[in-house]
């Protein structure tokens, strides 16, 4: 499929949003819709790969426990609205990115600038150790040592392992 095609369906499937947002998600028509757009995002090229994530992330009905409830009532359905709006967004940056509304805090400021080249301080080096023996010594210094032998680690024992017999090489 061409991207053009993909776009165009896509544009579609944007519009069926508004038609099931009165559904829930175990509804059959959201069920298709959504079927249907992963199959349409499957083909998009991998420079969609953020926005293509970011659909799959959304889980459309509420996992929590409600204690108390024994099912599901169609005006507890907050999530699935939330989620299908944030699918649209998803959907139309997808689309067309220059019609994306930006979010509420970003009004059009502009980015920070950077401070002027007469404040900037050179960046910190630290000098490095002239002798090895000094680096030993210091090390050496600020090491514990251990009280009791409990905290003494004991050596690794030597010889053969008792397992399985080996093989004579020839």
């Amino acid at each position: 499929m061409e991207i053009a095609e993909i776009t165009n369906s896509l544009k579609t499937k944007i519009e069926e949003a508004k038609k099931i947002s009165g559904l829930d998600s175990k509804h059959f028509g959201f069920k298709n819709w959504h079927a249907t757009i992963l199959n349409l995002l499957r083909n998009l090229p991998s420079n969609y790969l953020h926005e293509i994530n970011d659909f799959k992330k959304l889980a459309f009905e509420d996992t929590k426990f409600h204690r108390g409830k024994k099912f599901f009532s169609q005006t507890d359905n907050t999530k699935y609205s939330e989620d299908l709006a944030s699918a649209v967004t998803i959907l139309k940056k997808i689309v067309d990115p220059s019609k994306v509304k930006k979010p509420k805090g970003d009004k059009g400021t502009p980015a920070k600038k950077a401070p002027p080249e007469e404040n900037k301080k050179p960046p910190v080096t630290k000098p490095l150790q002239k002798k090895q023996d000094d680096a030993i010594a210091a090390s050496v210094k600020n090491a514990k040592k251990p009280k009791t032998s409990k905290d003494v680690r004991s050596p690794a024992k030597t010889g053969k392992a008792s397992g399985r017999k080996k093989k004579p090489v020839k």
